[in-house]
């Protein structure tokens, strides 16, 4: 047996010292996933110890001040520890951090805080336990499965296996504040950071503190003492969560859990996505559908490995399907369900454990499917819009176009088998002076690709008006944006002064379209930005690229004003902002990538595309 663990980011082989303590499921990490993980893991009969790095228990969802949940199913012994809000009262009233280590107790889990890995133990390809370092001394454990509950993969690091580290990451920080007699708590988004940038990630977090306490012009009464990143590293596993089987439904075979939530990409820069991702976003307006997400056993395998598993927002998943599985109900009922098949491997191998004893078990706990009826559909958080399932049958969706919410409609037509059938019946449909109609029918013909869309299309993307639909709750699109997308893959070299003069024409921001919209939620609620004018330039920019990698037409002269535009854009989508306000960010992140790309023989890189896995 080897020991091997990081110097200087290089992973390092040497032998390993004598083992002080021994156990069945070791388990690092007690956050959201880590209690359960390990809770469960005893309560299924394995001898279990957690290592928490801090002073005591609970991760984001206590020290980090989060008082509610967002998505996430129902369902596990969660809700048996946290059964209202009263349970994140602020200071001498929190209640769940006590119930918490009682749980831990009561089940029989070793728990020793303060505690630091330092290295693997690795016998060939399987993980035998780890070295801790616990504030004096450094401690050998030996274990027939290791738990990663570290959120962000402390122990996956040090693995020579493949890794995907997150460059930028969207995050913010709780602050509460004294609201009358109580308090209240206010959610801050700090942007797009880099969490491996020391100084970027600590100003950043102060400045999203201070001005979540200046907005609010309320007494101060605590920062979150925990702060921690919506998304990871990811890693190539056994299996691989994929967004594109979350958005067409397809169910891997061994699934260790179902998790709920809309794919929640935080930022804006839409242009740059993945085709699929954009239809599902930005051409039918689907951005707050919620979706049930079968989550693969596999994709907590470190592929080649044995002995070793993830639990928590740290799995094989692309950036767009980990946005997803990350909520904390099921950060808590995914640590559960890890823990009962850490119990159950033999040999070091998770994947190998008795499929239908699996189901009993995590069946009789509630922690597996949470609420089966909600499969994929209109929903919100706190219960405010009343659920409505996605049908994905075009014929009942039909009525929808007539509408200005038919991004359901877009989408199941977009889904159908009998596309060639929709085209023609699209095409001869009379539009009888319905405006609504005659627009929505051009789009849906564009995400067909159906040529025959192209002269509307030009239409509404000349006439420029900001029409936006109401399909979501927030985050709806524009129409015009929209067609200005569709041009990029259906347009020809008509195309191109239209899409050059939107995107470069030094008058076109002061448009009226432009400046005849107050901030709105439910399509964009900030006030850093001309919002409509960034979706309206970056659209075009990359849908100009398109057409010439298409068409094969060369890039010098649209390199040239896409130079032009890293001094003037900044000014004209973000006048006023600080040089590294998330508005700036976005805009210089944008114009980066397409400096990267254009005249080069390269695809277009989506923004924050990660390497396949």
């Amino acid at each position: 047996m080897k020991r091997i663990r990081l110097l200087d980011g290089v992973t390092v082989t040497e032998s390993a010292p004598a083992a002080e303590l021994s156990c069945e499921v070791l388990c690092v990490g007690a956050g959201s996933a880590g209690v359960y993980a390990a809770s469960a893991a005893a309560e299924s009969g394995a001898c279990v110890i957690l290592l928490e790095n801090d002073v005591t228990v609970g991760g984001m969802h206590i020290l980090g001040g989060v008082r509610g949940c967002y998505y996430g199913a129902r369902g596990g012994s969660f809700e048996k520890d946290s059964t209202s809000a009263t349970d994140f009262y602020y200071g001498k009233h929190d209640y769940k951090r006590p119930r918490l280590l009682a749980r831990l107790r009561k089940s029989g889990v070793r728990l020793m805080c303060s505690c630091t890995p330092t290295g693997l133990l690795v016998d060939g390809d399987r993980v035998r336990g780890l070295t801790a370092f616990d504030g004096t001394r450094e401690l050998t454990i030996t274990a027939d499965m290791v738990i990663d509950a570290t959120s962000d993969g402390f122990l996956i690091r040090i693995l020579p296996t493949q890794k995907q580290y997150p460059h930028a990451v969207p995050y913010s920080v709780i602050t509460t504040l004294q609201d009358g007699e109580g308090y209240r708590s206010v959610n801050r988004d700090a942007g797009y950071l880099n969490p491996y940038d020391s100084w970027d990630f600590s100003r950043k977090t102060m400045l999203a503190h201070a001005a979540a306490g200046l907005a609010q012009n309320k007494p101060l009464l605590q920062l979150a003492s925990h702060t921690g990143i919506r998304q990871g590293l990811t890693f190539l596993g056994e299996e691989t969560l994929r967004y594109e089987d979350i958005l067409l439904q397809r169910e891997p075979q061994n699934i260790l859990f179902w998790a709920y939530s809309d794919l929640d990409i935080h930022g804006h820069l839409r242009a740059l996505d993945e085709e699929l991702f954009q239809t599902w976003w930005v051409l039918c307006n689907l951005s707050t559908v919620a979706v049930r997400i079968p989550v693969p056993m596999g994709c907590i395998v470190p592929r080649g490995w044995k002995g070793i598993v993830t639990a928590g927002r740290c799995m094989s998943a692309d950036h767009y399907a980990q946005s997803a599985v990350r909520m904390n109900r099921d950060m808590f009922r995914m640590g559960e369900c890890v823990g009962v098949a850490a119990a159950m491997a033999r040999e070091g191998d998770i994947l190998a454990i008795d499929r239908q004893e699996y189901l009993h078990r995590v069946g009789e706990r509630g922690c597996f499917a949470g609420d089966s009826t909600r499969t994929m559909g209109f929903d919100s958080p706190n219960g405010s819009v009343p659920y409505r399932p996605l049908v994905c049958d075009p014929e009942k969706d039909l009525p929808l176009l007539y509408t200005d919410t038919p991004g359901a409609f877009f989408w199941s037509v977009f889904r159908a088998k009998d596309r060639a059938r929709w085209q023609e019946r699209l095409a001869a449909m009379p539009e009888d002076g319905n405006e609504l109609l005659r627009w929505n029918r051009a789009l849906a013909l564009g995400i067909l690709e159906d040529e025959r869309a192209l002269p509307l299309l030009r239409q509404l993307a000349e006439q420029r008006d900001a029409f936006w639909f109401r399909d979501c709750r927030r985050s709806n699109q524009f129409r015009s944006v929209m067609a200005v997308c569709l041009l990029g893959r259906l347009g020809t070299a008509e195309d191109i002064p239209l899409l050059w003069s939107i995107a470069f024409d030094d008058g076109e921001v002061e448009r009226p379209m432009y400046h005849c919209l107050p901030p709105n939620r439910l399509y964009y609620g900030g006030k850093d930005r001309k919002f409509l004018y960034f979706q309206m330039f970056t659209h075009a920019c990359a849908a100009l690229v398109k057409l010439h990698r298409r068409l094969g037409l060369p890039e010098h002269a649209l390199r040239e004003q896409l130079i032009r535009q890293k001094e003037l854009a900044p000014e004209r989508i973000a006048p006023g902002a600080e040089p590294h306000a998330p508005a700036r960010e976005e805009l210089n992140a944008f114009l980066e990538n397409m400096m990267q790309n254009v005249g080069q023989e390269c695809e277009i890189l989506p923004y924050k595309k990660e390497k396949a896995l």
